[in-house]
């Protein structure tokens, strides 16, 4: 958001040569203008807020046969490149890969399963990010595969964009390949200081009503009742939660009537 120069991509890159990269950059912006000389290079720049916008944006203007996505203050491994590589050649007809990226303190940021496996449903205790990503681009194209502009930062719901994004793949019965290799440092994520937060309870209950649908209200007591044993909540603010998510719900079936 917000760029005028390029100098972001030395950070993001220090150990490759950004300049000849095939890059998509989408720049989004009320007052800044971004340009670049090169011709491998497509800026966007767009007026419009919102991650999956800028997602999207990206995606379709893509010329590759794959595609990585990237966040601005993400620094590449040295081996990025050849991971990304050896993955496209040793598995096949994989819609997409994912992979591993590691925090400011150089640990793994998340769980990840022990070993590369293939995902044919969405696992329970597993969700990649989109900056672990590697999307087949024919594929994406060919089942117009895009992230939902309801989800994501700067739109209704500030979260999840990830995991509809990958739900969307599966139902699709597309394949989805797990590579246990690193090939990224991202500054920390904890999905724990924000169970507190209201916003992430009513969003997560969206997701989970996207799964469940009116069943989705068995998943919620559960879910609030794990809140309160954690002290993300206390008793007394249990009543306004469950409306706001009762809000969040009637809130989000009715945008998607209107998206249909």
């Amino acid at each position: 958001m917000n760029k005028s120069k390029l100098d972001f991509l030395d950070d993001m890159f220090p150990f490759h040569d950004w300049q000849n990269l095939n890059l998509v950059i989408v720049n989004q912006s009320k007052t800044q203008e971004l340009q670049s000389s090169f011709n491998n290079h497509c800026i966007i720049n767009s007026t419009e807020f919102g991650l999956s916008k800028s997602r999207n944006l990206a995606l379709a203007h893509c010329k590759t046969n794959f595609a990585v996505i990237a966040d601005d203050d993400v620094i590449y491994e040295p081996d990025c490149l050849i991971n990304y590589i050896e993955a496209i050649n040793t598995v096949q007809d994989v819609a997409l890969f994912s992979f591993q990226m590691r925090n400011a303190n150089h640990k793994p940021a998340k769980k990840y399963p022990k070993t590369s496996c293939l995902f044919r449903r969405a696992p329970k205790k597993f969700k990649a990010s989109s900056v672990e990503m590697l999307l087949n681009m024919k594929l994406t194209k060919l089942n117009h595969l895009k992230f939902d502009p309801l989800f994501g930062l700067g739109a209704v719901f500030k979260c999840g964009e990830d995991e509809v994004f990958l739900n969307e793949i599966l139902s699709k019965k597309l394949r989805w390949y797990f590579i246990n290799k690193i090939v990224l440092k991202h500054p920390e994520q904890s999905t724990g200081q924000k169970q507190h937060e209201l916003n992430y309870i009513t969003t997560k209950t969206v997701l989970k009503y996207r799964t469940y649908g009116k069943f989705v209200y068995l998943w919620l007591f559960k879910f609030l009742f794990y809140l309160l044993r954690n002290n993300y909540i206390n008793y007394t603010e249990v009543p306004q939660t469950f409306r706001a998510c009762q809000k969040a719900i009637s809130l989000y079936k009715s945008l998607e009537r209107k998206e249909m």
